[in-house]
């Protein structure tokens, strides 16, 4: 109940925004809020961590590595999990990479939460 409340109003936050670039100790308590930790045995630092490597905690951080477009704070590969409209894409979310979608990034477990987790859903650069 309380949890719904805080997610919708910082959804609302984010989306109004359209970027957001996190702390590292917000990202933290945020994913410890959550429940995120551990997380199919990835732990909160391990998320903050990976996401302060591979996007600078940037909500609208896109980058192409080797022809694969990457999303958001998680960079989220735009082949694999979203339909970005540009690639042919497996879209094993079915959800667009668009930046209307931001809050999902942030969330892991928002987001194909039994197959996510089970594969390699970053890359180390």
């Amino acid at each position: 109940t309380m949890k719904v409340i805080f997610f919708t109003l910082f959804c609302l936050l984010i989306a109004r925004q359209k970027a957001k670039v996190f702390d590292v100790c917000d990202l933290y308590y945020i994913l410890k809020f959550f429940q995120m930790d551990p997380f199919k045995g990835i732990y909160s630092e391990q998320f903050v961590c990976a996401a302060d490597y591979s996007s600078r905690l940037d909500t609208l951080y896109y980058e192409n590595i080797r022809g694969v477009p990457r999303y958001g704070i998680f960079q989220l590969s735009g082949l694999e999990w979203c339909d970005n409209g540009r690639h042919p894409t497996q879209n094993r979310c079915n959800i667009s990479c668009d930046c209307d979608y931001i809050p999902l990034w942030l969330f892991p477990n928002c987001l194909c939460d039994t197959i996510m987790p089970q594969q390699q859903w970053w890359d180390s650069k």
